[in-house]
């Protein structure tokens, strides 16, 4: 799996309610959180570092204008629009590779009931489901 599924699946389980699961559905969810915390730290790590040492000069003066945006000019907004696109991009030449990287992580497979029941506890919509399909089954 990709190591940004698997931070996304690591967050969001780290929200998630598990009372109404069955227990051993709820002790592997907790194993499986356990087997991805290394790799979604160091994901966070990354991601947090990078945007430290690529923060450009100026970020303050354009995180006001961003504040005010209903009240920029068209060039205004286009020069704000830049300023973050290229600082995005920065961030995403050094962490987009690492996230895609795959990754062998060992997860366990929770019923599908217990997929269906974490939806219905925590009123996520079916499409929750997908980020943490490669563990229900």
């Amino acid at each position: 799996m990709k190591q940004k599924d698997l931070v996304e699946a690591y967050k969001l389980l780290g929200e998630a309610s598990i009372k109404s699961l069955e227990d051993k559905d709820g002790v592997i969810i907790i194993k499986n959180r356990m087997a991805m915390r290394s790799y979604a730290d160091a994901c966070d790590a990354m991601v947090k570092d990078a945007k430290e040492k690529f923060e450009p000069e100026g970020i303050e003066a354009m995180q006001e204008k961003l504040q005010n945006w209903n009240k920029l000019s068209v060039p205004e907004r286009k020069e704000v629009d830049n300023f973050y696109r290229a600082y995005q991009e920065k961030i995403d030449a050094v962490c987009g590779p690492e996230l895609d990287k795959e990754i062998d992580c060992p997860i366990e497979k929770i019923s599908v009931d217990a997929g269906m029941k974490l939806l219905k506890e925590n009123g996520w919509p079916i499409s929750r489901l997908d980020t943490i399909a490669f563990m229900v089954g």
